[in-house]
């Protein structure tokens, strides 16, 4: 999205690179949460038909470093937003004591307070995830002169989105013997038909869909 963010802020354009970039974190967001749900939901049978039995308690933790997904690359685009108005030395400061306090806190949490794999884990979730919530969508709000919650509440579908897949997953892997690719696929297959018809119809507006339907004619035009 980067170039027609650069597009849109030459001609001065702000609204229109407001809208769509909101539209990219939302839309990338939504397809985002389909994967990260299936791998979170059905992380158990996952482990278990990929590296053996032996490794299928290690469940929660597959979990734990998926689920967030949903958030922290949903707000990817928004990296072409500061790239476009060239506002790169504010997120190029921050991003370096955010990477010591994830060394730190992972030392923190593995070592002392005796959470070992999931200390480390939990470290890059929380350092990540605060950065994804609280800085890039709230500076690039900043930068085009807009409410700090303008990106904020496009991360909202998606986070939902990606919480009822996992639980609808897990469900379905604890109703239902999901023991080989095959099941697995099937399942997955099962769970994305649903999701991919609520998340149009429903993650989507109206307005939204026509502007991501002009914006996909516009590429395909090119």
């Amino acid at each position: 999205m980067t170039p027609t963010f650069v597009v849109h802020y030459v001609r001065g354009e702000e609204d229109r690179l407001t809208s769509v970039a909101r539209l990219a974190v939302k839309t990338l967001g939504l397809a985002i949460a389909l994967p990260v749900g299936l791998v979170a939901g059905l992380s158990e049978p996952l482990l278990r038909t990929w590296l053996g039995d032996e490794y299928a308690h290690l469940w929660p933790l597959l979990a734990l470093m998926t689920l967030p997904l949903s958030i922290n690359l949903a707000v990817i685009p928004l990296y072409g937003v500061n790239q476009a108005m060239n506002r790169l030395l504010c997120p190029s400061a921050v991003i370096v004591p955010a990477g010591l306090a994830n060394v730190a806190l992972a030392a923190v949490l593995a070592g002392p307070l005796g959470w070992g794999l999931y200390g480390i884990a939990g470290a890059g979730v929380i350092v990540q995830t605060c950065y994804s919530l609280f800085f890039t969508p709230v500076y690039a709000a900043h930068i085009l002169r807009r409410h700090h919650s303008t990106f904020l509440l496009e991360l909202i579908p998606c986070s939902i989105g990606a919480l009822l897949v996992a639980l609808l997953s897990r469900w379905l892997s604890t109703t239902i013997d999901v023991a080989s690719w095959p099941e697995l696929l099937a399942t997955g297959a099962g769970v994305a038909g649903l999701y991919t018809i609520a998340a149009f119809r429903v993650g989507l507006h109206k307005p939204e869909r026509e502007l991501l339907k002009s914006l996909l004619g516009a590429g395909g035009h090119r």
